[in-house]
């Protein structure tokens, strides 16, 4: 009788926890959900709201950032032009990151080094975008002056002969660009594809 009351009990024990456990979880989703319907945009881009640039009811079906506070994008940079048939004329993902930047703080209120950073590893024929003198230098040192950490992986830089002197100031190094991409997703950052 005794151990057939325990395990009564230890059910019932059991039973609360699973019920408790319920609840968390409903709570998270009510709480995820609430999260969802964050106001959007905060910025306008082209001082149009959503409705007015594309048309009625746009911003009804627009999905906004929900994770608005740290969050960390990595771009991988491993070709110099964004087209290399035709002369370099666009650089390679050189223009997705400052849409990139433009969207976190503009359409979405955030702040870098606060709320959001960006990380760029260059390597393969990438290492191009990051020496002095090239057509798109002047790009690099915008997107450094924006809180944009931007490093050459030493074998690129190896492999072509490049030393610190030749590159713009600002831009650092990483000993591998697939093992400092791997050590930064462990960080927490996600790779963003241009």
């Amino acid at each position: 009788m005794k151990t057939e009351k325990r395990v009564k009990k230890g059910l019932r024990f059991f039973a609360g926890i699973a019920v408790l456990a319920m609840l968390g979880m409903a709570s998270g989703n009510v709480a995820m959900a609430a999260t969802i319907e964050q106001p959007c945009p905060v910025g306008l881009v082209n001082g149009l709201t959503l409705d007015e640039e594309f048309g009625t009811g746009t911003s009804q079906i627009t999905r906004c950032l929900v994770k608005r506070k740290l969050v960390k994008t990595l771009f991988p940079i491993l070709k110099d032009c964004a087209d290399s048939s035709v002369p370099c004329t666009k650089p390679y993902a050189l223009t997705a990151i400052g849409h990139s930047i433009r969207d976190y703080e503009v359409t979405h209120g955030m702040i870098n080094g606060v709320d959001f950073s960006i990380v760029a590893v260059v390597y393969s024929s990438g290492y191009k975008l990051v020496l002095k003198g090239n057509p798109f230098e002047q790009d690099i040192v915008n997107l450094l002056n924006k809180k944009v950490s931007i490093y050459l992986c030493q074998n690129t830089a190896r492999a072509n002969n490049i030393k610190i002197y030749d590159l713009i100031p600002g831009v650092k190094f990483v000993t591998d660009c697939h093992t400092s991409i791997s050590d930064f997703q462990a960080l927490g950052y996600n790779i963003s594809v241009p």
